[in-house]
């Protein structure tokens, strides 16, 4: 028996075609969401010409591309120590030090990425707020706060004012709200005093990245994901259609069809974790998305974890009661990972109904038969 998969994203409004793949299923372990974050946040230290050394955060809001703090990469080499023990030499490639802030290149990695927040605007004082980073060297460290006050001028720099502990090392890491999202970039504290720190909002990322408000606000924006968008639809490369959609989800990280199309890819190219969170946000974007509950089904029989595949691929059929392929997905569910073949026989038969003259109809007919 096989899974109904999908190969290639087609044009919108048709977003996926789907081909039939076999069931490999693999072992991978399911982080929860802080654990999630963690593997998207580095340590990076940089030795300067004299060999002095600083270690600083940082957080990848791509493949490759990782934001962080214009102070703790300008003079010196900087090293990246990710999440799974293994460095890498990092280089520059934007940096505005009126902002102090830049972002780095390293070589593309599977650790995902952090989702920058869509409005800026609706920080509050006393929002609840985390960060993860490497305080005084330590990696995997988690601090808890809330925002003291959302628009503090400090230094010229307009900055987020928090109450939370925060320590050398913690500069450059990612401020998140309590759905993880990135609020602002951690930046440091007001010398001589007790965890009066700041940060630095995410709109100044964004518009490092040229993604202001006020391309938006002109049309200009819009315009150039629009060309993004066809360029990764109508590509047969995979890569570049993981790359494509990465740069449109820099650029504006609340689109459920960009998430739910680069879960596709990811699918397509194995990175099976990677994907199940790209459905996973296209699903809290859009929370009747009944294909994005599929394929997050089909990614999680793939991670082995079928009690959790089961409840997406019931949720995609109480969405869309005639969904034929999240029917095929969970008699497979049912049948190779649940080990129930009453209710595989239950759902092979409803599909059977749904398409009595499909492809698969023939060996669905043939496995019931041995049911």
């Amino acid at each position: 028996m096989k899974y109904t998969s999908p190969n290639k994203v087609s044009v919108l409004p048709v977003f996926v075609i789907l081909l039939i793949a076999f069931l490999q299923l693999e072992v991978a372990v399911e982080a929860a969401s802080f654990d999630e974050i963690d593997q998207r946040v580095v340590c990076i230290n940089t030795i300067s010409d004299n060999g002095k050394s600083k270690i600083g955060s940082g957080f990848f809001i791509s493949d490759s591309l990782i934001a962080t703090v214009y102070h703790q990469v300008r003079n010196g080499r900087s090293i990246v120590y990710k999440n799974d023990g293994t460095k890498t030499e990092a280089v520059v490639v934007v940096s505005d030090p009126r902002v102090d802030l830049a972002v780095i290149e390293v070589p593309k990695s599977d650790s995902g990425y952090i989702n920058l927040s869509r409005d800026d605007s609706r920080l509050s004082m006393g929002q609840d707020i985390f960060t993860i980073g490497c305080p005084l060297g330590f990696d995997h460290s988690l601090s808890r706060g809330i925002v003291s006050y959302a628009k503090r001028k400090v230094n010229g720099l307009n900055l987020i004012q928090i109450d939370m502990t925060v320590n050398h090392g913690n500069s450059g890491g990612p401020l998140l709200n309590k759905e993880g999202r990135v609020i602002g970039i951690v930046w440091g504290k007001l010398k001589d005093s007790t965890n009066i720190n700041f940060a630095i909002p995410t709109i100044e990322l964004k518009k490092l990245l040229n993604t202001n408000e006020k391309a938006e606000n002109d049309g200009v924006l819009s315009a150039e994901l629009s060309a993004l968008w066809e360029q990764a639809t109508s590509s047969n490369d995979l890569h570049e259609q993981k790359r494509l959609y990465q740069k449109i989800l820099l650029k504006d990280p609340d689109l459920a069809e960009v998430h739910y199309n680069m879960g596709l890819v990811l699918f397509s190219l194995g990175e099976y974790h990677n994907a199940k969170n790209r459905f996973k946000d296209a699903i809290k974007l859009k929370p009747d998305y009944y294909k994005a509950y599929s394929n997050l089904g089909l990614v999680l029989g793939k991670l082995k974890k079928y009690k959790k595949a089961r409840d997406a691929l019931i949720k995609s059929i109480s969405i869309k009661s005639d969904y034929s392929s999240a029917y095929l997905n969970l008699g497979v569910v049912y049948e190779i990972g649940l080990k129930d073949k009453q209710s595989a026989r239950r759902i092979y038969n409803k599909y059977l109904k749904l398409m009595p003259n499909s492809f698969e109809s023939r060996e669905i007919r043939k496995k019931l038969k041995k049911l």
